[in-house]
């Protein structure tokens, strides 16, 4: 489902070349995957601007919020959408959908996740049970919202700020959802966007009850009036951002649209009662996470003016509530979870999950002041827009967008950080005026704060690539020729009286039959794809052919691998047929190859 971007006129020149691109690209799915049991596989709905008269624009009818409500109506046989026809084509969908899997444009849904999430759904102890007085699901849920995992970086989107934000000691409880306090406790858990539901149930528990340009943050909403439960068992993975810009940017967008839901906390304003109490505790959690920064450089303050020993002890307090969330999780890494950990590769882990925490309690503090700047403003401008204006309550930048704008120099993290570091500076030096004989306690947040742009621009840039990722040429040599020998055992030992499936087992005796592991079939396509990232090129004879790395001829048409593997992984020395009956496929020798 896609729409146009925000315009000044309903269609722009770029427009239909843009849609033919789009439905070039669903062709070609649908040509390489064939047609489905309702026809088409994959399906393109575009819905056309409309006039905004709030804010003067042509947009996508109240974002995706409205994407979603019009796509349950479609599918349900409603003609009215603003989902155009392509090709003199009316919108069409299959009949009888019973649950929508809803995704962002980054998130990738690994093997089998989605047929897990259908049948945890379709289980007749989640089946949703609908109270119509009150006009949402009370048991049973309407959505199910997965397990959500960053992803680990692509390409040049690495960084020091991505690794130390991303990781579990780091992570959002909104933007990576691994456990969730309401599903423990209450059995409810938190929408973010990411999930499934049951179409009828949430269009029943959210048709008419939300007022145009009124809601830009609908995933919790919608999960407290449809009941969503966190599937923690499925994952789904998603792009987390790399740079402090764009993760700075969509946390002001995330607050603005926290604060837009205040009307419904206070049941304010027609058609906003009825909120459970579950719903209201979970709105009020996002209010006060997003106040977390300013109360922290309120109390920093507040305890540079107190007296020496309660100033020393306030700041202390501060630091520990900024640093223990990153850092408790190494409480329970300290003692190896279980026994036959190497201590050295436990302490090399340990000393690398301590050196993760520190970057993240040290960028937290340098980008506090910044944080609390952006926290006033985004709430500010909502209250303003709630309350008063009532316009751009729908103002939205997308990940995509803010990911593609060019990377900030050092000039271009000062100026888009200035208010934050204005503020952190100027706070820390009236606490020096009024109080200088505490400057041993402000003067290391002072310079903190004010290479804040400068630890940003530093955080946000790419790795450069690992020296010792490189491979000499001998060891290069003797991969290649390891992922040959592995190849070729499968092929020599894979033929018809084993209906083409290698052996698990080679035996050195006669026998009067083979045993076949039962992953064969793994292990056969193993080699296979392995020996196509390795470029191993095979004439149709099986001969070996010259590759682009140099020339692999090995002596030996058929070669075990040269080490053999134990149960436990390690490496032994590779015994005679007579002392080791048994030759069981290298499968590290196939992994090493194909890194």
């Amino acid at each position: 489902m896609i729409d146009g971007v925000d315009a000044d006129r309903e269609t722009l020149d770029g427009d239909s070349a843009l849609l033919a691109m789009a439905q070039g690209s669903i062709a070609r799915l649908n040509a390489t995957h064939g047609p489905g049991p309702s026809g088409d596989r994959f399906l393109l709905l575009h819905r056309r601007r409309v006039f905004n008269a709030v804010d003067g624009v042509w947009m996508g009818w109240e974002r995706k919020r409205g994407k979603l409500h019009e796509l349950n109506r479609l599918l349900r046989g409603a003609t009215d959408t603003t989902f155009t026809s392509l090709d003199g084509l009316s919108p069409r969908v299959p009949e009888g959908v019973r649950y929508v899997i809803t995704l962002d444009a980054d998130t990738r849904l690994p093997r089998d996740a989605a047929s897990r999430l259908i049948g945890k759904m379709a289980h007749p102890l989640n089946w949703p049970s609908f109270d119509a007085a009150g006009r949402r699901v009370v048991g049973g849920y309407g959505i199910l919202q997965p397990r959500v995992t960053p992803s680990l970086p692509i390409g040049r989107e690495g960084s020091a700020y991505q690794r130390a934000f991303s990781a579990p000691g780091g992570v959002d409880p909104y933007a990576a959802a691994v456990s969730d306090v309401y599903q423990d406790l209450f059995g409810e858990g938190s929408y973010t966007g990411k999930g499934i539901y049951d179409v009828d149930a949430f269009e029943a528990a959210l048709a008419g009850r939300t007022p145009d340009n009124a809601m830009l943050s609908h995933d919790l909403f919608e999960g407290i009036f449809a009941r969503a439960g966190l599937a923690s068992d499925v994952e789904v993975i998603e792009d987390f951002p790399s740079r402090y810009d764009v993760a700075a940017r969509r946390q002001h967008r995330w607050t603005r649209g926290d604060w837009q839901l205040l009307p419904w906390v206070l049941g304010v304003g027609q058609g906003r009662a009825g909120l459970p109490a579950v719903g209201r505790g979970k709105m009020l959690d996002n209010l006060r996470r997003s106040l977390v920064a300013p109360a922290a450089m309120a109390t920093l303050a507040a305890s540079w003016l107190a007296p020496a020993p309660a100033a020393a002890l306030g700041v202390l307090f501060t630091v520990l509530a900024i640093a223990i969330p990153g850092a408790l999780h190494l409480f329970f890494c300290v003692v190896p979870r279980r026994s036959g950990i190497h201590l050295g590769a436990h302490n090399r882990a340990l000393l690398g999950d301590l050196r993760l925490a520190a970057t993240q309690i040290v960028l937290s503090l340098a980008f506090l002041p910044d944080q609390a700047w952006r926290g006033i403003d985004a709430i500010a401008r909502t209250l303003d827009r709630v309350f008063r204006t009532r316009r751009r309550l729908l103002e939205w930048t997308t990940a995509a967008q803010s990911s593609a704008s060019p990377r900030l120099t050092l000039g271009g993290f000062y100026s888009m950080m200035a208010g934050g570091t204005g503020l952190g500076l100027g706070l820390a030096a009236l606490s020096l005026a009024i109080a200088p004989a505490a400057w041993a306690l402000i003067v290391p947040f002072a310079i903190a704060w004010g290479l804040a742009p400068a630890i940003a621009l530093w955080a946000s840039r790419s790795p450069s690539a690992a020296s010792d990722l490189a491979v000499s040429p001998a060891d290069a040599h003797e991969l290649r020729l390891i992922a040959r020998r592995t190849w070729r055992f499968f092929r020599d030992l894979r033929d018809a009286g084993r209906h083409h499936a290698a052996a698990g087992q080679l035996s050195g005796r006669p026998s009067t039959g083979h045993r076949a592991a039962h992953l064969a079939d793994q292990y056969r396509a193993l080699p296979a794809v392995g020996g196509r990232g390795a470029r191993l090129r095979l004439g149709r004879n099986g001969r070996d052919r010259r590759t682009a790395g140099g020339d692999l001829r090995v002596a030996s048409k058929v070669a075990a691998p040269s080490r053999a593997f134990s149960k436990t992984g390690t490496a032994r020395k590779a015994a005679s047929p007579s002392s080791r009956p048994m030759c069981r496929p290298s499968t590290a020798a196939i992994l090493r190859a194909t890194s």
